[in-house]
């Protein structure tokens, strides 16, 4: 018996390969009737070494075989390299390893999709037992389009093939486990955000920094004008000279309770000095830490007026960031704290960032279409081009969960709901 055409061979690997959820490499080996080893791996390219031994070992013993997959096969220390012999190949002997990130409780279920690859594979082999063409072989894996003409078997051969394909699918989704992950809308917010505010009433004079500036601890902001209270520190230096004045003349006169009233005296005025010089020293506004200036631009603002507490600027720190994600209100059930998932910003769209959940809060917003709470998370890496405000799109990993589930979940809800509320 002759092989199958290579580029069948390998469109049945393809498609193979897609029903088995979490596959990322598998390899063909076929020993033809001069006992020469031909190999066919997916993706296109040299066949890893530890899947061909997999293969080998299944075509050797005739048995299925079952091994952790290393790292250079999978790239991920939980896969698993599962090899079962092809007996309808169309070869002496054949083998195909499949390495899949799937559980251990899920092997068995890897090993029937393949057994039925297998008979489905033997269907094209009795389809292309006849003289046939590669070209004819795709088409009879559904791989081309029928040409006019085409014979009334293969039209019925086609008819055969969808049924046991679209069974797979569905028995693959109802069985084999993903993981179910809630998309939601993010934000990047400083750790600690720091406010800062006017120092007392007055005007702005100087503004050095503005929103988006990257500041050092005590650098200079901004400066208030200190005219005035240059001018009242002066007038308290009169009085104080003047008090002095009169407590020696009290003290030499020996009228000590008239010294007494000048030495209090003297002791407001340095209360007051201190005060203003306090005032004058705040004029400066500084930062109160190492960070990004989110808010405040006072360059469009000198002379304005401010009162006492009015926010001038707000500084968060560049490597204390934390992510901000706003999940809708049918999803937030699947949510816990410690769930981890990744996070893509809209600013950096080839990166993606690993987070922990910390937080869920009880506090909700409501917009037009529904209502999203609040999580709070902490991600693993500061990229030195993040920054506080930045947007994007974070994936929550919430359990797993069959593949039928995630994709119907919702419909279902949805369902429920209806039927609820129109029950009587």
């Amino acid at each position: 018996m002759k092989m199958l055409d290579t580029q069948l061979l390998e469109s049945w690997l393809n498609l193979v390969c897609k029903m088995i959820q979490g596959s990322d490499r598998a390899v063909i080996e076929l020993e033809d009737d001069k006992g020469e080893l031909h190999q066919i791996a997916w993706p296109r390219g040299p066949a890893q070494s530890p899947l061909v031994d997999a293969a080998a070992r299944a075509r050797s013993t005739q048995k299925p075989v079952v091994l952790p997959a290393s790292n250079e096969a999978s790239g991920n220390n939980n896969a698993l390299m599962i090899a079962i012999p092809l007996k309808n190949a169309g070869s002496t002997k054949a083998s195909i390893a499949v390495s899949a990130n799937v559980p251990s409780s899920q092997q068995a279920v890897v090993i029937q999709l393949l057994n039925w690859g297998d008979r489905w594979l033997g269907l094209l082999q009795q389809a292309t037992a006849s003289p046939a063409t590669p070209e004819r072989n795709r088409r009879s894996l559904g791989l081309a389009k029928t040409q006019p003409g085409a014979s009334n078997w293969f039209q019925r051969l086609r008819v055969r093939l969808v049924w046991p394909v679209l069974l797979l699918l569905a028995v693959a989704g109802l069985l084999l486990d993903g993981t179910h992950r809630v998309s939601s809308q993010a934000l990047l917010e400083g750790g600690v955000q720091r406010a800062v505010v006017a120092p007392f009433d007055g005007y702005i004079s100087q503004a050095h920094k503005q929103a988006g500036d990257i500041v050092s601890r005590n650098e200079l902001l901004a400066e208030m004008d200190a005219d005035e209270l240059q001018l009242r520190r002066r007038k308290f230096e009169s009085e104080k000279s003047e008090h002095n004045r009169l407590y020696r003349q009290a003290l030499g006169q020996r009228d000590m309770a008239q010294a007494f009233v000048h030495k209090t005296q003297i002791e407001q005025a340095d209360t007051q000095l201190d005060m203003v010089q306090r005032q004058v020293d705040q004029s400066q506004i500084r930062a109160p830490i190492d960070g990004y200036i989110l808010s405040g631009d006072l360059s469009r603002s000198l002379g304005a007026p401010v009162k006492l507490g009015d926010l001038l600027f707000e500084v968060a720190p560049i490597d204390d960031l934390r992510l901000v994600i706003h999940v809708d209100e049918k999803d937030i059930a699947h949510i816990h704290r410690g769930a981890r998932g990744e996070v893509t910003l809209r600013g950096l769209p080839d990166e993606s960032v690993e987070f922990e959940v910390k937080r869920i809060s009880p506090v909700f917003e409501a917009n037009l279409d529904s209502v999203a709470f609040r999580v709070e998370a902490s991600i693993d890496q500061h990229d030195s081009a993040m920054r506080p405000g930045m947007q994007g799109v974070a994936r929550i990993e919430a359990g797993q969960r069959t593949y039928a589930w995630i994709l119907l979940h919702e419909l279902v809800d949805a369902s429920k709901l209806w039927l609820w509320q129109w029950m009587p």
